[in-house]
């Protein structure tokens, strides 16, 4: 593919108002295109959710590039129920770890308690956090903000945190340092938190569960969550 048709993707993402973690991820998949069916061929080898993500962005291209009668001959993708290692493991575990300092832990624990995406994290800035109110302004898929409640537990964290950090950025590192920090501490990834975030949660109340987790569809917030047997009873008394 070439250097013009990917400026014509990523124009027309932007302006669809796609995130930019999207917008980036939809481009190194593209950047694989030479034909239609060397890319399919590729996609064999891949797990499904990560098809489907080169399936999407393939969609797009096709659009900008006017071959949009070539989308409904493209395979579907089954979709696979993906619960992966989310286990309701109570959020305080986070708390107590051995940190080398405060911004460790609180990446670690911020991303336990709020169960915000790796990207949403890096974007907040100390004008879109309340600590007096306490709540906080997240951006999240399509750019759209929304009105969070912050955990008490993290409300001293942060004001500690901002005492020393000059940054107008609340987390003012990488993605992939983000990435080390919580390997480091939980032999873990990010969106693990999210998913012992959403486990816990979900299990209280499931509405709200979707709504702290900025899920469109209730569907996709069941994926992260598996009642267990004492749970069943208690819904029966």
């Amino acid at each position: 593919m070439t250097a013009a048709e990917l400026d014509a993707v990523k124009r027309y993402m932007i302006l669809s108002n796609y995130s930019e973690g999207t917008i980036e991820k939809y481009l190194s998949c593209l950047k694989r295109y030479t034909t239609l069916d060397e890319y399919l061929e590729y996609l064999i080898e891949l797990k499904p959710a990560t098809r489907q993500v080169y399936l999407s962005a393939l969609k797009i291209y096709l659009k900008v590039s006017n071959q949009e009668h070539l989308i409904s001959k493209l395979p579907k993708v089954k979709q696979v129920e993906n619960f992966r290692d989310y286990k309701p493991i109570p959020l305080e575990t986070f708390l107590h770890l051995h940190y080398d300092d405060i911004f460790h832990k609180l990446i670690v624990v911020f991303l336990a308690f709020t169960g915000l995406r790796r990207g949403e994290l890096l974007k907040l800035e100390w004008s879109d956090i309340d600590l007096e109110e306490g709540f906080m302004l997240v951006e999240r898929k399509g750019r759209k903000k929304q009105k969070l409640p912050i955990h008490p537990k993290l409300i001293p964290m942060l004001r500690a945190w901002k005492r020393v950090n000059q940054d107008k950025r609340v987390f003012p590192v990488s993605a992939t340092t983000v990435w080390r920090i919580v390997k480091k501490y939980t032999d873990k990834y990010p969106h693990y938190l999210r998913g012992v975030f959403a486990s816990v949660m979900g299990q209280k109340n499931l509405p709200a569960t979707q709504i702290l987790l900025g899920h469109k569809n209730i569907r996709t917030t069941m994926r992260y969550v598996r009642p267990d047997y004492s749970s069943l009873v208690e819904v029966l008394k």
